[in-house]
Parts: C-alpha cells; sequence; structure tokens
C-alpha cells in the first residue's frame, strides 16, 4: 500500500470472517507479478554490476598497454651521473646515447639583500616615503607609511606581487629587513631606490646589504662553456635535464643509455592487468556444479566475444615482423592453460639487449610497419570501454534501461494494486453492514415470533 492511503480495517464481527486475512491473501496474490519483475530487476542489478567491474579492469588493461604502445615508451632512456653532488641527471625523450663529462664552475644564484640594523621590530618611518623593486623592466612601488613597521612592511612587500620574498631576521641585537629575489640568474638581479629621508635608512640600496648577487651558472659539457639563468637545464642535452647541485673542478660524468628496467615494469603492469580481465571473464564461465541463476553471464556473447579477441591477439604471431621477435613469447609473456599470461622478465631483458628495435616493433606502433601488440590491445579494448558505442558500454546501458523500464512498470502496479485494497475494502465493510442488518432483522423476527407463541 502507497503511503499516505487511509486503512479501513475490516474486523468480520457480523460476518464471523477473518476478512483482513481474507483481504491480505488476495493483495499478497495480487503482488506475484510485481515479485516476479523485482526478481528480474535484482538479477539485472547483478549483471550489471559485474561488467561495470570488468570494464573498469579493461580500462586498467588499456592504461597498461597505452604505456608501452609507441617506440618513445619501450626505447626509454636512463640518465646516470657520476657525481649527484655536481650535476643530477634525468633523462626525458628523444634522446641520443653516450656519456658526457660536465664540469660546473658556478651556480645559478638569486639575489638577496637585507636592509640597515634597527634596535626594535615596531621601528616607524617618521613621514614615511616609498621604496621601489626593479626587476628587469618590471619595478613595484611599495608605499611606506607614518605607522609603517618593519612587520607591517615584511607584509606589504609578500602582497605586492614582485617576484621577490621578505622576511624579518633578528641577529640577537638588531632586526633587518630581509629582501630575496624568487628567480635565480643575471637577468634576474634586483634593484632599489628609495625616496624619502626616513625610508632611506632602510639602506637597501647599499651595495654593502647585498648579501649574494643574481648570477646565472656557469659550466661546461664535454668542454663546450655554458650559461644559463637555472640551475635545472633543459637544453644542454637533447633530452636530458640536468640539475647543477655543486661545484668542482673535476668533472662529473653523466651518461644516457635505454632503460630496460622501466619496459619491464610497464610489461609486468600489463601482464598483471591483462590476468585481472581474464580472470574476472572466466569466473562468469567457470562450471561450479551449481545451477546458473537468472543473472549468470555465462553465455553473454559480448564476454565471450572479448575473451576470444584478448587471446588471440596476445597468442598471434604479428604479421609483417621479421626477425626474432614476432611474438609475446618471445619475450617472455606466454599463455597458460587458463588463459592468463605468465612473465619471463629475463627473457625480456635478453631481447631487449640484443635488438631494442625489435621489441619495440613488436609492442608498440611506429611511424611505419605494422602494428605492435600492445597497441592493436589498447585499439581492440577501446572498442569495449569507450562511451557512447564502446560493446561494453552499450551492454550496461541497456541493462540500465531495462531496469528503469521495469521501475516504471513496478511502480504503476503499485498504483493498481493500492486501488484494488482499498475496492476490496470498501466491498468486504458493505458486506459486514449488510450482514450486521440481517442480524439485527432475524434477531427481531425471532422475538416477533416467540412474543406470538407465548400470547397464542
Amino acid at each position: 500500500m502507497a503511503f499516505g492511503t487511509p486503512l479501513i480495517t475490516v474486523g468480520g464481527l457480523a460476518s464471523g470472517l477473518d476478512t483482513n486475512s481474507l483481504i491480505s491473501a488476495l493483495l499478497d496474490v495480487a503482488r506475484k507479478p510485481i515479485k516476479q519483475l523485482q526478481t528480474q530487476q535484482a538479477a539485472l542489478n547483478s549483471q550489471s554490476a559485474r561488467l561495470k567491474l570488468i570494464k573498469t579492469k579493461l580500462e586498467a588493461l588499456q592504461n597498461a598497454a597505452q604505456a608501452l604502445d609507441t617506440p618513445r615508451e619501450v626505447l626509454a632512456a636512463k640518465a646516470t651521473s657520476s657525481n649527484e653532488s655536481i650535476v643530477k641527471a634525468t633523462a626525458t625523450s628523444g634522446t641520443s646515447f653516450g656519456s658526457v663529462p660536465v664540469i660546473v664552475t658556478s651556480l645559478a644564484t638569486a639575489e638577496r639583500t637585507y636592509s640597515a640594523p634597527f634596535a626594535s621590530k615596531t621601528q616607524t618611518f617618521g613621514a614615511g616615503g616609498s621604496f621601489e623593486i626593479q626587476i628587469g623592466s618590471s619595478n613595484t612601488v611599495i608605499s611606506v607609511g607614518p605607522t609603517d613597521t618593519l612587520e607591517s612592511l615584511v607584509s606589504k612587500v609578500n602582497g605586492s606581487g614582485a617576484r621577490v620574498t621578505a622576511s624579518l631576521v633578528y641577529d640577537g641585537n638588531a632586526y633587518r629587513l630581509g629582501i630575496t629575489a624568487l628567480d635565480t640568474g643575471a637577468a634576474n638581479a634586483v634593484t632599489f631606490v628609495e625616496h624619502g629621508t626616513e625610508v632611506q635608512t632602510l639602506a637597501l640600496s647599499s651595495a654593502a646589504n647585498q648579501v649574494q648577487a643574481a648570477a646565472d651558472a656557469s659550466f661546461k659539457v664535454d668542454g663546450f662553456p655554458m650559461a644559463r639563468a637555472s640551475n635545472t637545464v633543459t637544453d644542454a642535452i637533447d633530452g636530458v635535464t640536468l640539475e647543477l647541485t655543486g661545484t668542482s673542478a673535476s668533472p662529473a660524468t653523466v651518461t644516457v643509455a635505454r632503460d630496460a628496467s622501466a619496459a619491464k615494469s610497464k610489461l609486468e603492469t600489463f601482464v598483471t592487468a591483462y590476468n585481472d580481465v581474464m580472470k574476472a571473464i572466466g569466473a562468469e564461465f567457470a562450471y561450479t556444479g551449481k545451477a546458473r541463476g537468472a543473472d549468470s553471464l555465462s553465455g553473454d556473447p559480448t564476454l565471450r566475444g572479448l575473451q576470444s579477441r584478448l587471446r588471440s591477439l596476445t597468442g598471434q604471431t604479428v604479421a609483417g615482423l621479421t626477425g626474432t621477435y614476432t611474438s609475446l613469447a618471445s619475450v617472455g609473456v606466454s599463455t597458460n592453460r587458463d588463459g592468463t599470461l605468465t612473465f619471463d622478465s629475463a627473457k625480456l631483458e635478453a631481447a631487449y639487449s640484443k635488438d631494442p628495435n625489435g621489441v619495440s616493433a613488436l609492442l608498440s606502433k611506429g611511424t611505419s610497419g605494422p602494428t605492435g601488440v600492445l597497441s592493436q590491445i589498447s585499439t581492440a579494448v577501446d572498442a569495449y570501454t569507450r562511451g557512447g558505442d564502446g560493446s561494453l558500454t552499450v551492454r550496461i546501458d541497456g541493462i540500465a534501461g531495462r531496469v528503469s523500464t521495469l521501475d516504471k512498470q513496478i511502480a504503476s502496479m503499485e498504483s493498481r494494486i493500492d486501488t484494488y485494497e482499498s475496492g476490496l475494502r470498501k466491498q468486504f465493510s458493505e458486506l459486514e453492514r449488510l450482514m450486521s442488518s440481517l442480524n439485527t432483522q432475524s434477531s427481531q423476527m425471532t422475538s416477533i415470533l416467540s412474543q406470538m407463541q407465548k400470547e397464542g
């Protein structure tokens, strides 16, 4: 019964019938179609939940495949430094392999300047004035009012937008306003111009108060002198980022080589993701000895097609490839009887060492030649998971539509049952009133006949 429907209690006092039980039994019969629809809904929701889980695992598989579906990802480079206290190196992409010496003469620095000393951090500046912070073509004016103190000037500088940061330093005897540039390099040198007699007591423009001047890094790569405004250098060696960390007359050797460990780690991730998908699909098809429920996906054509497609792709010999490495098995990824994969990393490392370009051609999609296995798998999985027309997406959306339709049917049936229940209670109530009236008439007739007999 819907909320808000008034409950008419029918007691059966006149008829002697348990009318409430009768009504309840009739309603149970009427609700059987609803229970059947609810059972269908539960089965559909169970299917949807498991299909969504498989889709999530497929998306993880696609991400893992995409991590190795280009030559740049398969043929990753690794940069190392013989002395990281001088320079650290990181390979990005598109780099050449080999070793070069790097000598760092000086590091890039940011300007640091302190004011003259003051006895109190609440020092004020009389009539005030202003001072300018000039960095290249940028000029920021800091106004100084009669009530400004060293403390308030710290806040004004930090809130000004100038590429500097301010702080207050106390050496145990005196306070100083410190201003440090946020950017290194000679082009980011800071010039101070003070206006007003009291403001000039800050002496920021005094050369004696400059603790560190802005300067470029000076270094040599394979004997070629270079200078950069930052200690992070991205353009000295193509595809390599150098982080200058210290100075030395002796060189540090930066070496760039292929990084087999990166490909190994990514392929391990792929195998794990693949096995997660195949185990989830296999669980739907596994025979348990028990009758399958209404929510079974054992005959689902979408999952059957997906399982077959993945097995075909991982077990194939890639057409158009020549040489030793033409299948996943040739680089250590073999197929088990249950459809899952096993990864022999030593076999991959040996293949990578012998013919890295051959491994790349097998796994990825280059600018020419056949499409590699992982690139094919990424494309195949996308046909199942993409929004709108992906096979699994369409399947899940279709189930959601059926559940929604069942919701509407159930709501309509419940409304009809509410009306049916209301009618039943009215009918039984009318029956009770009629029976009560007949019982009253019967009692009256019995009384009259009894009186007549006595009088006769």
